[in-house]
């Protein structure tokens, strides 16, 4: 066996084995429109140290074009900083900055008219989301290729809840728009 593969196979060993162990704690996939998807009661889950957001989704909006996702704790609605970097279209490297926000921005989503398969994905990292001794943080790793010209694009993203609380509630969704049929968000408890 070659040891990339090993390494792959390491990293889906149980937490007792002496790794992180990921478990999807809660899927949504939609039949339907939404404009959020909340997770909810997540002060009862007390197995994990850390969260993971795996999503892929699409947006309601008729014409061809991207926007944004967004993500809140708690239902608290200011305090929130998020910075962008970023690769679009082949033509250099940007930077987006959202400051005292009402809520973190990370990732590209297309709109519905734009090419029929392509989806924005992202995976979002929440660690220590119990923890009342730091402010509520997450970085995000996200794509989007499509039909979109200067649209494409990767993407690094951080942002923070400038409060101390745990985590209790996450809300996802667009900035404008939608969530359509199809778009899938996972809930992934990381023992750590």
């Amino acid at each position: 066996m070659s040891f990339m593969l090993l390494g792959i196979l390491n990293s889906q060993a149980a937490a007792d084995a002496g790794g992180p162990a990921y478990e999807v704690l809660s899927t949504v996939t939609l039949t339907g429109t939404t404009t959020a998807i909340i997770f909810d009661d997540l002060d009862l889950i007390t197995d994990y140290k850390h969260f993971q957001l795996r999503c892929s989704v699409r947006n309601s909006l008729g014409a061809s074009g991207a926007t944004a996702m967004r993500l809140k704790f708690n239902e608290i609605t200011s305090g929130y900083n998020s910075h962008r970097l970023y690769a679009q279209g082949g033509s250099g490297v940007y930077q987006s900055d959202n400051f005292s926000a009402g809520d973190i921005h990370f990732g590209m989503v297309p709109y519905a008219n734009t090419s029929l398969n392509a989806w924005g994905v992202s995976i979002v990292d929440i660690p220590d989301y119990q923890s009342t001794d730091k402010f509520q943080s997450i970085k995000a790793f996200s794509g989007l290729s499509a039909d979109l010209g200067n649209e494409n694009r990767v993407e690094i993203a951080n942002g923070s809840l400038q409060s101390s609380v745990a985590i209790n509630q996450i809300r996802i969704q667009t900035d404008n728009g939608s969530m359509v049929s199809g778009s899938t968000i996972s809930l992934i408890g990381i023992r750590g």
